[in-house]
């Protein structure tokens, strides 16, 4: 499974794991989606999901400072999966490019968001990356 492909099924994953119980495990979810899918899920796939879920408080942080005269309860799931996943690859997949991660988000973006989530997705991504280097 390519890092894109993987990179997928984690957004996938993240997004189921949005709608169910709090009290469902990512085992349950993975355990479901290989069944409705026939999905393997791949170690890295694996690896985002766990540390999006473990690091989701701090993720939303930075997106909740991002995102000014937006409240994160009114951003789509769709784009705060991506966000979220975005923002943890960013931080914590070192062996990454930036500029590669954002434009994978953008375009899972593209695919599974509405008209405008992957200029949203991108705007945010983009003005952490700024605002990184200054």
């Amino acid at each position: 499974m390519t890092r894109h492909e993987s990179r997928e099924l984690a957004f996938l994953l993240l997004f189921q794991k949005e709608f169910a119980l709090d009290t469902t495990s990512l085992e349950e979810i993975i355990t479901v989606s290989k069944e409705a899918r026939q999905t393997k899920v791949s170690d890295y796939a694996k690896k985002l999901t766990e540390g999006v879920i473990e690091k989701k408080e701090q993720l939303d942080n930075i997106i909740s400072n991002l995102s000014v005269n937006w409240s994160i309860n009114r951003i789509s799931k769709t784009s705060l999966c991506l966000l979220r996943l975005g923002l943890y690859e960013i931080l914590y997949e070192e062996d990454l490019e930036n500029g590669i991660i954002v434009n994978e988000i953008v375009e899972l973006a593209k695919e599974y968001g509405g008209d405008e989530d992957d200029t949203f997705v991108n705007g945010l991504l983009r003005t952490y990356l700024r605002q990184g280097d200054e």
